[in-house]
């Protein structure tokens, strides 16, 4: 049996606070490369928010990924603990200028 959650962010900001983008997307380009080439084209079109990559295979691009603008990297499976530390981390507490 296949099991799986979504996450649906809505807000009335043009920019999200936070991305959480997947290493492989099926269909889409090489495995390995797509989550990486979408990274780094989001970077590319000047998107500041900060990226969570999201991987069940490994280690293997955790470097690229952070060396290509990722904040971090969430090994899949994870918690919901673990989710909420990452999310803290990427985010950050609120800049005193506003």
């Amino acid at each position: 049996m296949e099991f799986s959650k979504r996450v649906l962010i809505v807000d009335d900001e043009p920019v999200f606070d936070l991305i959480l983008l997947d290493m492989v997307i099926p269909r889409i380009g090489v495995r390995w490369k797509q989550g990486l080439d979408l990274l780094k084209r989001i970077r590319d079109l000047g998107v500041t928010a900060p990226i969570l990559m999201m991987s069940g295979g490994g280690d293997a691009r955790k470097g690229e990924a952070l060396s290509a603008g990722a904040v971090g990297y969430l090994h899949k499976p994870f918690n919901l603990l673990d989710l909420d530390r990452s999310v803290a981390l990427a985010v950050g507490p609120p800049s005193p200028d506003g």
